[in-house]
C-alpha cells in the first residue's frame, strides 16, 4: 500500500470516528453542563491562566512559569540523556488605547549527556524568544488589526509538528467578523524565516527568504461545545543553503552539499484543520485536532503531512484532575522543511505515535506528566542519516501570574 492510499485511508477512519461519536453523544448535548467556566480546562497551566487574563481583560497581564525535565532519545546510532530546566515569562500590556504589547521570552538550562553523528541534539541556546509584537486596532473595534514583530507560527500552521515553536520576524494583517453565532476571522502574513537565534544564516550574497501566507478560520462557540475550522496557504522562497544542507539530514530532498545547497522542490502549498471540544459530562473535557498539509510543488508520495490528537481530562475533584493524550502524525519527506520542524517527532519522512498522561493539582497550579514518542520512517535511508527513534520524557511544571 503506497503512503496516498494511507493517507485515505486514515482520514476515512477519522471521519468515520467523528461520525460514531456525534451519534453516540448526540442524546447527552442538552443534559450535559460545565462546572464553572464556558470553556473546559486546559492540561497546560499557563494556558488556563492566560485564558483567566482574557477574561479579565486587565490592562497588564504577566505571567511566569517554570517546567523541568528529563528526557532520554535512542535510535539504532544516536542516543541521549537530558536534564533541563525551562522559565518563561508572558507580559501582556495595553500601551495605548488601540496599542499593544504581547510577548513571550524563554531561558532554557540543559545538561546531560548526547552521542550523535550531526550535533543536533545539543539545544540551540539558553535564551529564545517564542513570540514578541505590537498589536494595532486599526478602527479601534477590533475588526481589523496589525502586528508586526516576532510571530509565531504555530497559530498559522496549526501544529508544532509541521513548523515547532517557531517565530518569524515580519508582519501581519487580520480581519474578524462575526455572522450570528460564527466568528469568522482572515489574515495574511509576510514573514522571514529564521533560526532560533533570528539569524538568516545566509551563505555569501544570497536573497532574503521569506515566508508569505494566508488562513482563513470560523469557530462556533457554547458551554457545550466548540467547533474550528481553518484552511490557508503557504509560500517559502528563497531559503537559504544553510537550511538546505540542514533538511538534507532531516528528511528533505536536497542536491549539491554546503555553500551549493539547494532544495530538489519548492515549498508551496494548502494547509487545513479541525479543532473542537465536547464536555459529555460537567468534569469530564474531550478534545479532538486534526491538521493537514500538502506541498503541491513536491511529486505524490513525498508532498503530504497528517496529525491527528484526541485528549481527554477528568476532573476527580475540585483539586486533582487527570489527563491523557494520544497523537497520531505523518510527515512525508518534502511535505515541509524539515529545518523547521519538530527534533521529537523526527523531523520529515516520519510516521509514528506520542501518547502523554498528566496529573494536575488545580489549586496549586502544578502538573506532573510522562510522554512517549515512537517515530519510524516512511522510506528507508540507505545512507542512515535517518533512523527510527524513541523519546521518553517526564517533566514537572507549574505557572504564576500577576493582574493589576
Amino acid at each position: 500500500m503506497n503512503s496516498s492510499q494511507s493517507f485515505k485511508k486514515r482520514l476515512h477512519a477519522v471521519w468515520a470516528l467523528l461520525a460514531i461519536s456525534i451519534v453516540v453523544y448526540s442524546p447527552l448535548l442538552k443534559a450535559a453542563e460545565w462546572v464553572d467556566v464556558k470553556k473546559p480546562f486546559s492540561s497546560s497551566i499557563s494556558k488556563s491562566l492566560e485564558e483567566k487574563a482574557e477574561k479579565l481583560n486587565k490592562r497588564i497581564f504577566l505571567l511566569w512559569d517554570l517546567e523541568s525535565s528529563a528526557e532520554s532519545y535512542s535510535s539504532q546510532i544516536d542516543n541521549a540523556f537530558f536534564f533541563e530546566f525551562k522559565s518563561s515569562g508572558k507580559l501582556k500590556y495595553q500601551l495605548l488605547e488601540r496599542l499593544k504589547l504581547d510577548l513571550k521570552a524563554n531561558v532554557l538550562f540543559q545538561g546531560g549527556q548526547a552521542q550523535s553523528r550531526f550535533g543536533d541534539l545539543l539545544p540551540s541556546g539558553p535564551a529564545y524568544l517564542s513570540y514578541g509584537f505590537l498589536d494595532f486596532d486599526v478602527l479601534g473595534n477590533e475588526l481589523v488589526s496589525l502586528r508586526a514583530g516576532a510571530l509565531g507560527q504555530n497559530e498559522v500552521f496549526g501544529n508544532y509538528i509541521f513548523i515547532a515553536h517557531r517565530s518569524f520576524p515580519g508582519v501581519s494583517e487580520s480581519l474578524k467578523f462575526a455572522i450570528e453565532d460564527v466568528k469568522f476571522k482572515i489574515s495574511a502574513q509576510q514573514v522571514v524565516p529564521t533560526t532560533f537565534t533570528f539569524s538568516t544564516a545566509l551563505i555569501e550574497r544570497e536573497k532574503t527568504p521569506t515566508l508569505n501566507s494566508g488562513n482563513i478560520s470560523a469557530t462556533y462557540e457554547s458551554d457545550l461545545v466548540s467547533f474550528k475550522l481553518t484552511g490557508g496557504v503557504f509560500d517559502y522562497s528563497n531559503l537559504p543553503a544553510f537550511v538546505a544542507d540542514t533538511s538534507r539530514l532531516y528528511g528533505n530532498s536536497v542536491v549539491g552539499t554546503g555553500f551549493a545547497s539547494r532544495f530538489v522542490y519548492e515549498y508551496s502549498g494548502w494547509m487545513a484543520g479541525l479543532e473542537s471540544f465536547y464536555n459529555p459530562t460537567k468534569a469530564t473535557t474531550l478534545k479532538f485536532k486534526m491538521n493537514m498539509l500538502e506541498n503541491t510543488e513536491a511529486p505524490r508520495t513525498y508532498n503530504q503531512s497528517q496529525v491527528l490528537q484526541i485528549e481527554a481530562m477528568h476532573r476527580l475533584n475540585k483539586e486533582l484532575a487527570i489527563d491523557f493524550s494520544a497523537t497520531d502524525f505523518f510527515v512525508e519527506s518534502d511535505a515541509v522543511p524539515a529545518f523547521f520542524t519538530s527534533r521529537t517527532f523526527g523531523q520529515t519522512n516520519r510516521r509514528g505515535y506520542s501518547f502523554e498522561a498528566g496529573l494536575q493539582w488545580m489549586d496549586k497550579k502544578v502538573r506532573v506528566s510522562a510522554a512517549y514518542t515512537i517515530s519510524n520512517l516512511i522510506n528507508s535511508d540507505p545512507s542512515e542519516r535517518q533512523l527510527d527513534n524513541d523519546v521518553i520524557s517526564i517533566s514537572l511544571e507549574t505557572a504564576y501570574d500577576l493582574f493589576n
